[in-house]
């Protein structure tokens, strides 16, 4: 993928789950840096030590916070390619501490797209959404809808830049922290019952591997006013338990502003299909 080659790379959140596997994988492509920002210190911490000593030389780690718009100024300089995955995340969480939710996803997603229109370098934005943002019943869902219409009308303001914003809209991926994934993987070790909030829920998975892939194989083709969601499969989440665990399993009910089933797509998107995604262009 000679696109990323000789260049610098941004992630925001980048010690997450998401974000470490990306930095990681871009080595490959031989940039030039891939700075990795987060506010986790011992994530990055966990990252830096993760990395062979031979590779260090490409990597940078930028401990900072995205509601901090001097900090991302500095972040930003000179870069080619900005990967936004910084966010609060929890749907239960986040109602309880809105305010906090539109600090880091929507005051902080606009603290980092002025920052990118600022630097006037980058040639890709890619704000990282949810399939929480259609038709969202949530604090964090409707926040991820505000941060893909922040990037898609920050195409407005570009003027001759030549940055194109872009958002990638996911479903669950299969290993990120605070997933059901990673809930059941705890209960198991304790001995305790998988929790299944509804017999009736059901969501949308994504495995780690392919969607680092996507995201990858989806950069160099982004024309900039797209949201482009990845074809994923729709999984029971009782079914998923019970392959698991098909007897230890306790039924609780679903969290505050907790969908029984998500849907990728808003019933007022207009959808067009391709190969292994869709797209939705504004």
């Amino acid at each position: 993928m000679d696109c990323f080659r000789g260049q610098v790379i941004l992630i925001t959140g980048g010690a997450g789950s998401i974000g470490s596997n990306l930095a990681l994988r871009l080595f490959n492509y031989h940039p030039k840096s891939i700075r990795i920002f987060d506010s986790d210190e011992n994530g990055l911490v966990n990252l830096k030590l993760s990395i062979p000593e031979k590779h260090m030389n490409r990597y940078r780690f930028f401990l900072g916070d995205i509601r901090d718009k001097a900090r991302i100024d500095r972040a930003v300089e000179d870069t080619d390619y900005v990967y936004h995955m910084a966010a609060l995340k929890h749907v239960s969480i986040g109602n309880y501490n809105p305010f906090e939710v539109i600090k880091t996803n929507i005051i902080g997603t606009q603290n980092i797209l002025e920052s990118v229109l600022d630097a006037k370098t980058v040639k890709k934005f890619i704000f990282f959404s949810s399939d929480k943002a259609a038709d969202p019943n949530n604090t964090y869902g409707v926040s991820k809808l505000v941060g893909e219409k922040l990037t898609i009308s920050a195409t407005s303001y570009r003027g001759d830049r030549p940055t194109e914003f872009c958002c990638l809209r996911f479903g669950n991926v299969v290993g990120t922290r605070g997933s059901v994934w990673h809930i059941w993987g705890k209960q198991m070790k304790s001995g305790k019952s998988l929790t299944v909030t509804d017999r009736k829920m059901r969501r949308f998975f994504i495995t780690m591997s392919e969607a680092i892939e996507f995201i990858i194989k989806i950069t160099p083709v982004i024309r900039g006013k797209e949201i482009i969601i990845p074809k994923m499969k729709e999984y029971s989440i009782e079914s998923l338990a019970r392959s698991l665990s098909s007897d230890n399993i306790d039924f609780t009910n679903a969290v505050d502003g907790e969908k029984v089933t998500e849907h990728l797509f808003a019933s007022s998107e207009k959808v067009e299909e391709a190969e292994d995604f869709w797209v939705i262009r504004e």
